[in-house]
C-alpha cells in the first residue's frame, strides 16, 4: 500500500460509513481536542479518496476533535494505491493501540514534574488532566511493590490499589 501526506479541508473529508466505535466518550473527545488545541495534532488521520472527497479510514475521533475545534485543515495520509480492506485498517487502528498503564504515567508526570520543576496544578494545566488525576499518579509511585505488580499486571483498579495502599499492616 503506498500513501501520500496531504492537508486536506474538514469540508472534504467524510467520516466512515461504518465507524468501529459504536459510541464515543465525550469527556475523552474532549481531552483530545484539547490535547490538539495545545500540541497539534500528532498523527495524520487515514483516508482514502471517495469521489471529489476523502473518507476517513482511521483517525475518526481525531477528525471529531478538529471539528470540534473548528480547525480548517488536518493532516492526512492518504491511500494512493495497493489492496486495502478498509475494515482491516479500521480495526488495526482501534485494537493495536494500548493505553500507557498506571505506573508508565506516573513515571513520566514525576519526570515532567522534576523537569520543568512544576506543581500539580502547572503540572495538571500542563498534560491537561485534573490535579486530582495527576496527583492519583504521583501518589501511587509510593504504593508498595505487590500492589503496583497487582495494578500492571493482574488488572487491579487504581481505586482498589489506592485503598489497598493505605492499609499498614501486613496482617490485614
Amino acid at each position: 500500500m503506498k500513501y501520500t501526506y496531504q492537508t486536506i479541508s474538514l469540508d472534504e473529508l467524510i467520516p466512515p460509513d461504518a465507524p468501529v466505535r459504536s459510541a464515543v466518550d465525550e469527556n475523552g473527545l474532549l481531552e483530545l481536542a484539547e490535547s490538539i488545541r495545545a500540541h497539534g495534532l500528532i498523527q495524520p488521520i487515514v483516508v482514502k479518496q471517495s469521489g471529489e472527497k476523502y473518507e476517513i479510514v482511521a483517525g475518526h475521533r481525531r477528525y471529531m476533535a478538529c471539528k470540534f475545534l473548528q480547525l480548517a485543515t488536518m493532516a492526512c495520509q492518504v491511500i494512493t494505491e495497493g489492496e486495502i480492506n478498509l475494515d482491516l485498517i479500521k480495526l488495526d487502528e482501534n485494537t493495536k493501540r494500548e493505553q500507557l498503564s498506571y505506573i508508565d504515567e506516573a513515571e513520566w508526570i514525576r519526570r515532567l514534574q522534576d523537569q520543568l520543576k512544576l506543581n500539580t496544578r502547572e503540572l495538571a494545566t500542563l498534560v491537561n488532566h485534573s490535579e486530582r488525576w495527576v496527583q492519583s499518579r504521583l501518589d501511587m509511585l509510593v504504593f508498595p511493590k505487590d500492589i503496583l505488580d497487582a495494578i500492571t499486571t493482574k488488572g487491579m483498579s487504581l481505586a482498589v490499589g489506592a485503598q489497598l495502599a493505605l492499609i499498614t499492616d501486613d496482617d490485614e
